[in-house]
């Protein structure tokens, strides 16, 4: 029997705090790409039982992906020397729109665009085997036509597919022609049905379950889906399509597991190590420690370990990005009020860092606009800058029009911005606003001013 875990790469502190968490990190909320914690990650992942860790790998549009690039090279690198292989789950979401429906199928360009892309990064030595031997790679909850293509057009991998809640309604048959969107998974025609069946359907192309709901657990094609408990509440999703599964102080996790060797699977997947808004993880946190952990060791017929020893995380080198002095500035900040809603901005850019920026890097100037809630409601970038030495200013001019603002925005913030990366204040410890760049806004009969402070 081989277990592998999903890993989720993509932790800075503006993901972070994009939604609620239950549980804390035993090591604080860190940053996915510092490669220390990745290897005391690593060797807890390794002394749990874990043989290989999937990580999910995403489009390059999504605000996230130089994060999980970066976090997945180094585990990638550092995966061997602890006797772990790795595995990639390529999520096509927010592809390129002209990708997004190649086809009435789905997003078969987009998933192909990107198994092309770990080919070219990652040595196809350090993957998990599949039962064929060929390395083993997932795709999240492809139609069964993209599916079937990915198979036929990227033969060098083993291909299973993980979708929600497949397994419930393996004996589901659709009613109606055009019924194909279930539970996450797009299905093709009924015609194409006849009177088969959901897992007849989906089971020869490599579509499994990303987690089932016990005891409704089942292995298909050696491959068995296990998870220590589900909560997305915080996310605001369906209950229908993602119900809540209690942990019940591990039970759920130790029953899943015990059904999955009763049913012989020759593949255990965990979801997951690490997914702390769907409350999947089984990395130690501060109020549960190693329970999940100790439950894995358990199975695998290992003694319990009865404590880790941690660093400091509160405001370390975990918890912050290695290289944030790179993104060190000081901006200083005049805005001069005009007609029409319109605004007169003159901004001195200093780099405090001691890296240059370089026109690679696309450095811009921009503002956000935030609701009473602190959500970020509106966006506009006013300029680039396009290099600049440690040490050195540049004084920019630009514009401000209010006219298209919401009425929910209550403050306004100006910052700096790498382009389709982050805003420079994520990378600061404490990852907070720089009251001297932060606006209230002050709505009057006459228009809308700015009043300087949080």
């Amino acid at each position: 029997m081989r277990v592998g875990a999903y890993f989720y790469p993509w932790y800075d502190a503006a993901h972070w705090a994009s939604a609620p968490i239950e549980d804390e990190p035993a090591f604080g909320r860190y940053y996915s790409a510092n490669r220390e914690l990745i290897g005391y990650q690593l060797a807890m992942i390794k002394a749990a039982g874990i043989d290989f860790v999937i990580m999910q790998y995403v489009s390059r549009e999504v605000w996230i992906s130089e994060l999980v690039r970066e976090t997945c090279i180094a585990i990638s690198e550092l995966a061997p020397a602890y006797g772990l292989k790795i595995s990639f789950l390529i999520d096509a979401i927010d592809a390129r729109p002209d990708e997004k429906f190649v086809n009435e199928a789905g997003r078969f360009v987009a998933f192909s665009r990107l198994a092309q892309e770990i080919v070219d990064t990652h040595p196809l030595d350090r993957f998990e085997s599949g039962p064929d031997g060929r390395p083993l790679m997932f795709a999240f909850s492809p139609a069964a036509a993209d599916a079937r293509e990915l198979q036929r057009q990227h033969r060098q991998f083993f291909w299973r597919h993980p979708a929600y809640r497949v397994a419930k309604y393996w004996g589901w048959k659709p009613k109606n022609p055009r019924e194909k969107d279930f539970g996450g998974t797009r299905f093709p025609r009924l015609e194409i049905w006849r009177r088969r069946t959901l897992r007849q359907v989906l089971e020869p192309v490599g579509i499994i379950p990303f987690w089932t709901e016990s005891p409704a657990l089942r292995v298909f094609g050696d491959f068995a889906a296990v998870c220590p408990g589900y909560d997305d509440r915080a996310l605001g999703r369906d209950d229908e399509v993602t119900p809540v599964l209690s942990r019940a102080d591990g039970a759920l996790f130790r029953e899943q597991l015990e059904e999955a060797r009763a049913k012989n699977a020759r593949y255990v997947l965990i979801y997951s190590w690490n997914e702390y808004f769907e409350r999947t993880q089984i990395e130690p946190t501060v109020g549960e420690g190693l329970k999940y952990v100790n439950i894995l060791r358990a199975f695998r017929g290992y003694e319990p370990i009865e404590a880790i020893e941690l660093p400091e995380t509160v405001c370390s080198e975990f918890a912050i990005e290695s290289a944030a002095p790179r993104y060190s500035r000081d901006l200083i900040i005049e805005i001069t009020l005009g007609d029409g809603g319109s605004m007169a901005v003159s901004i001195e850019v200093r780099n405090t860092g001691p890296n240059d920026w370089v026109a690679s890097d696309t450095v811009k100037l921009g503002y956000e606009l935030y609701d009473a809630k602190g959500m970020a409601v509106y966006n506009e970038r006013l300029g680039a800058v396009s290099s600049l030495g440690s040490g050195e200013n540049v004084r920019l001019a630009a514009s401000i029009s209010s006219i298209d603002w919401p009425v929910s925005a209550e403050r306004l913030y100006i910052d700096l911005v790498s382009e389709n990366k982050f805003w420079f204040w994520q990378r600061q410890c404490p990852s907070e606003r720089d009251a001297r760049q932060t606006f209230r806004i002050m709505r009057t009969a006459d228009g809308v001013s700015l009043k300087r402070g949080a």
